[in-house]
């Protein structure tokens, strides 16, 4: 992921383990509660988003803007190209 912001990859800490990542018919994925960020089945539209802040702890203090690139927040819309999403086990 790139973002205006020019920052590295950073592991942003989930404070609802019940919402860390989950699937449905309407979305690819969906990571937090609040839909922190999810991404639509035809994701090359405008049905991704972003909501961060709900389940996972915004420790850079950017708000959705670090996944949106909207600088003032008040967009929520993702526009993503290509996703990759994995499964790491204990």
């Amino acid at each position: 992921m790139t973002n205006i912001h020019n920052l590295a990859p950073t592991k942003f800490p989930n404070t609802n383990s019940n919402y860390s990542v989950h699937h449905s018919s309407k979305y690819c994925s969906i990571f937090g509660g609040g839909h922190d960020l999810y991404f639509s089945n035809n994701f090359l539209n405008t049905k991704s988003a972003s909501g961060f802040g709900h389940s996972y702890q915004d420790v850079l203090g950017k708000g959705r803007s670090i996944f949106t690139g909207d600088p003032n927040n008040s967009n929520s819309n993702i526009k993503i190209t290509e996703l990759e999403v994995f499964k790491l086990f204990k």
